[in-house]
């Protein structure tokens, strides 16, 4: 068998009495199903050609049961789980209150949907930059941070795009939006998570083993990436400074996040967003906002905390260790969320995306992340978490296609509007069609990422 560059053969024995079935897929590819790379009969053998640029998700098969797998659905299913709820809010969500965006302070359900992304974004990021960096023979830094630049500017740009259906003079363009901000945080943190691998292939302690009990065991998920953790550290910094120190105006009161306008009888009326709105006027103007600069920083943070989800799972192989682990960081960030919440120093608020409301996102994503892991691959009581394994793998297809069609037949219709009922029905229809739009294009094996 002939070899080009970057391949290698691998060589499959069946020695069983019945046939089996290998399925494949690339690290490259993120979120993506297994595609079936041929059957093999009884008692036969036979080679095949793979690429050595990425390592490979394998399993293997016979009828409908899976013999050996090397695929973790739970990680799939929490970003399937997501985007489904995220259409479902953004169609009004029956029109409920708690389906609804909270109007300053507070939590509902619909705050929950986009930092959760911020947060599987984290983890997606841990497994790309490590099958490129860790598990490749050798390593293209040049390739690495093409991809990453690739994939910010293509993720701004099609924000600025959505943006512009509302507001095509550029002298107006809202800046700031949902895909930037992805852009912006996947960038900074791609970078030091990047700087880290680098630091940890030269010094040959990218994993320890699980019989490993020393001290440094315990911990590899953490102090090799020091750099990363003096990163967000200074981020933190940065926006409590901002928020707490800074006196940007005369006529509001250091410290103040509140909405301004008549909130607590006028006593602000222009004050509203405190400090983070000040500084996106100052480097933004007032024609390109809102939600802006200081809100990146700690949305920054809630995509490393989604890395470290994502660095515990690559770190440690039994399902122990990971599930204690990610409970520890989910009771962490609840006890950051009640210290700065409950004492008010900075309340729960999605406009400003404040620290609490981070922190809380933070726990209740660790939480729901290893619920999920529990139930699909540490117990097997949710086979592939079916059917919501089809949507996360067109997740960017979702996402701008419910933007576009958003008021467009059939996935909009007018309905009376007063009645809760039939708001609900349009909900639920137009997130059941883009959840079987997903399922086509899965079966189809279409996938398109950024």
């Amino acid at each position: 068998m002939k070899l080009s560059v970057d391949e290698c053969v691998l060589k499959v024995y069946n020695e069983r009495n019945h046939s089996l079935s290998f399925w494949h897929q690339i690290d490259g590819c993120e979120l993506c199903p297994l595609v079936k790379k041929f059957t093999l009969k009884a008692n036969h053998n036979t080679s095949i050609k793979l690429t050595t640029q990425y390592d490979h998700e394998m399993e293997v098969r016979h009828a409908d049961q899976v013999l050996c797998s090397f695929t973790h659905w739970s990680l799939n299913d929490h970003a399937e789980i997501v985007i489904l709820l995220m259409i479902f809010v953004n169609n009004k969500g029956g029109g409920y209150v708690f389906f609804g965006h909270s109007p300053w302070f507070g939590y509902t359900i619909a705050d929950c949907v986009f930092p959760f992304f911020m947060f599987i974004m984290g983890i997606s990021t841990a497994f790309s930059l490590r099958s490129q960096i860790i598990r490749a023979d050798s390593v293209n830094i040049v390739k690495v941070l093409k991809r990453i630049m690739k994939r910010t500017v293509l993720l701004f740009l099609l924000g600025l795009a959505i943006n512009s259906m509302s507001e095509t003079r550029l002298s107006h363009l809202r800046i700031p939006g949902v895909l930037q901000r992805f852009a912006i945080c996947y960038l900074l943190v791609a970078l030091s998570h990047t700087y880290s691998l680098l630091r940890m292939r030269q010094n040959n302690m990218s994993q320890l083993p699980e019989t490993n009990y020393s001290i440094a065991h315990y911990f590899i998920d953490i102090y090799p990436y020091w750099f990363e953790w003096l990163f967000i550290t200074f981020l933190s910094m940065i926006y409590f400074l901002i928020t707490f120190v800074w006196n940007y105006s005369d006529n509001c009161p250091i410290g103040y996040q509140g909405p301004g306008g008549l909130y607590d009888n006028a006593s602000h009326p222009n004050c509203t967003g405190g400090a983070a709105r000040a500084l996106d006027v100052i480097i933004l103007g007032e024609n390109h906002l809102y939600q802006g600069i200081l809100g990146t920083a700690t949305s920054t943070i809630l995509v490393f905390l989604g890395l470290q989800a994502g660095k515990i799972f690559a770190s440690y192989q039994s399902h122990k260790s990971r599930i204690i682990r990610w409970l520890l960081w989910g009771l962490l960030s609840g006890i950051a969320t009640f210290v700065v919440w409950f004492n008010q120093w900075t309340p729960m608020c999605k406009n400003l995306w404040s620290f609490s409301f981070i922190s809380f996102s933070a726990f209740l994503a660790f939480l729901l992340l290893t619920l999920l892991y529990i139930l699909i691959d540490a117990e097997n009581l949710w086979t592939n978490g079916t059917p919501f394994n089809k949507p996360g793998m067109n997740a960017i297809v979702l996402y701008v296609g419910h933007e576009v069609t958003h008021r467009m037949f059939p996935w909009y219709f007018h309905v009376d509007e007063t009645s809760h009922s039939w708001l609900l029905f349009r909900s639920l229809y137009t997130t059941f069609l883009w959840f079987v739009i997903s399922i086509i294009m899965a079966n189809k094996r279409i996938f398109i990422s950024l």
